[in-house]
């Protein structure tokens, strides 16, 4: 018996090593597996089969930029009384990552053109009608090039630019705002980081190729910071907007922090646009005209746009404000 002993204590250490190698064996390979599927998860739209065409209305028009890979595209829709004799502020918005910008069609986003502010709908690179293939250098670099293209518009006050972002669209925004800061920046039930929203799904964060740090931004950025988020948001937790929250330093333009009983995909509902406009004209975005506020601004023969359809009052078509969430294929 007791020369027994030492061979059962030896053959549960081996057979331990041979279940702990084959657990680091089927650990490597998740994370091969999901490196390897990282901008697929990131970029699911890169996927999906590219939207039809559209035929933008009168007061909108289409932006592209030139690249190695070929182009990318974007939808320029202008607030209402906007033009090129009454140049205004401008919101430059980057979507989720189920989105095409043909899901905004024919409204662009309705709320902020009502209240006299253009709308920039930017593509990612690789997804929809644009070429090429999404990645954050990429991602960044179109997004850079559609604000300084954005600031050459005739109809656009170059010191009136907001960049918004929704979802995944958050970080795009948060690193463009690292080197085209804006008026000021609004984010829309975003993450903290693409690494923490990887680590509360238990996915290392090493692996990581794309990580959009919002939080990271939020603790140098020096214009004003409007932000959105839902405590019962299903997709993005809570938690993070809350990080985002704290990670503002106290010397820096104080954060609105604004919640909505809405879930992730959810429309946002009139208030959000409220709550923005109020925002802006704290900040100097909004009125419109110096010399006069808005709407008393407007010229007598622009129809006035209905906020919570985005078309003229005179247009009884039921267009929501929002994209439908899309459904991966």
């Amino acid at each position: 018996m007791a020369e027994l002993l030492p061979r059962d204590a030896a053959a549960w250490i081996a057979s331990g090593k041979r279940v702990l190698g084959v657990i680091l064996i089927l650990l490597g390979i998740f994370v091969l597996f999901i490196g390897c599927a990282e901008r697929s998860i990131l970029y699911p739209s890169q996927h999906f089969d590219p939207p039809p065409p559209v035929t933008l209305p009168a007061n909108a028009r289409e932006l592209e930029v030139q690249h190695d890979d070929g182009r990318t595209h974007a939808h320029l829709y202008l607030g209402q009384g906007i033009d090129a004799e009454r140049p205004g502020p401008v919101v430059l918005y980057s979507h989720g990552n189920g989105e095409f910008i043909e899901d905004y069609f024919p409204v662009g986003l309705a709320g902020y053109r009502a209240m006299g502010v253009s709308v920039l709908l930017v593509e990612f690179r690789g997804t929809g009608l644009s070429d090429g293939s999404p990645t954050k250098t990429t991602i960044d670099a179109d997004h850079v090039a559609f604000f300084d293209l954005l600031a050459e518009q005739p109809e656009v006050d170059p010191d009136r630019i907001v960049l918004h972002g929704r979802s995944m669209g958050g970080g795009i925004v948060a690193s463009l705002a690292q080197q085209r800061p804006g008026a000021a920046l609004v984010l829309e039930s975003t993450y903290s980081s693409i690494g923490d929203f990887a680590a509360s799904m238990f996915i290392p964060r090493f692996i990581v190729k794309d990580n959009w740090d919002v939080s990271a931004t939020l603790a140098t950025y020096e214009q004003p910071v409007f932000m959105m988020h839902s405590e019962r948001d299903e997709i993005i937790p809570f938690a993070m907007a809350q990080k985002n929250r704290d990670a503002r330093p106290a010397d820096l333009p104080p954060m609105t922090f604004v919640t909505y009983d809405v879930g992730h995909n959810d429309p946002m509902p009139p208030q959000f646009y409220e709550d923005v406009e109020a925002f802006f004209r704290e900040h100097g975005i909004l009125p419109l005209f110096p010399e006069v506020e808005a709407p008393e601004a407007l010229p007598s023969d622009v129809e006035p746009i209905s906020p919570s359809i985005g078309l003229p009052v005179s247009d009884p078509s039921p267009w929501p404000l929002l994209p439908k969430p899309r459904e991966n294929p």
